[in-house]
């Protein structure tokens, strides 16, 4: 068979390619670290939100949990 054979060489990627790919994986996982617990932290600061109201400068936090 005279198929396209693909070596172990052509499936790595280059230096600059793995630097970019890494540099990503590590900017995503703060992210991922940081939106998990703002999903657990959130509902907790919601609700006394919701039992006090939003009077004066609470009301800059509703927008920012909404947001």
């Amino acid at each position: 068979m005279s198929g396209a054979s693909s070596t172990a060489s052509d499936r790595t990627p280059n230096g600059a390619s793995a630097f970019a790919v890494s540099a990503a994986g590590m900017a995503v996982a703060p992210l991922r670290f940081v939106g998990f617990w703002a999903a657990i932290a959130f509902p907790f600061l919601y609700v006394p939100l919701l039992m006090g109201g939003l009077a004066g400068n609470e009301a800059t936090v509703f927008v920012a949990l909404l947001a």
